[in-house]
């Protein structure tokens, strides 16, 4: 507790405060909880392939591994949902919808290829509006 004089008599005890920073579209918070689980969700699925070529046979492994990664593929396919259902208030939150879409993309994509090279024209142009936004607006 910070301690702080009245004008009148004595010390006065008043919280210490740190100011965090929310925004207040819902879309960016959202996208801000994505962008958490997405590493959590990519080790989880590498660690199920990796056990698919290291123990093939380790059924019971490869179902904890494949219940943990699932259960978080559950989860992000359930945010970016949301995120999609949200009206944006800020063009903050439209780009944060337009990055939650070209991250889907992306996820979809083996990662030897380039998806913006080897993806359907419609998906392709949410890439190019993902660049434009982000040489419009700061960050």
């Amino acid at each position: 507790m910070n301690r702080s004089r009245s004008r009148s008599a004595g010390v006065i005890a008043a919280p210490e405060t740190r100011a965090v920073y929310r925004s207040a579209d819902p879309v960016v918070m959202l996208w801000e909880a994505v962008q958490r689980l997405h590493p959590r969700m990519d080790a989880a699925y590498d660690r199920l392939d990796a056990l698919l070529r290291e123990c093939p046979t380790d059924d019971n492994s490869i179902s904890k591994a494949h219940g943990e990664a699932e259960a978080l593929g559950q989860e992000y396919a359930e945010l970016c949902e949301r995120i999609c259902k949200t009206d944006a208030r800020t063009l903050e939150g439209v780009r944060a919808k337009l990055r939650c879409a070209a991250r889907c993309i992306r996820d979809t994509v083996p990662p030897a290829n380039d998806p913006e090279l080897t993806c359907d024209i419609e998906l392709r142009l949410v890439f190019s509006l993902e660049r434009d936004l982000e040489k419009l607006l700061p960050n």
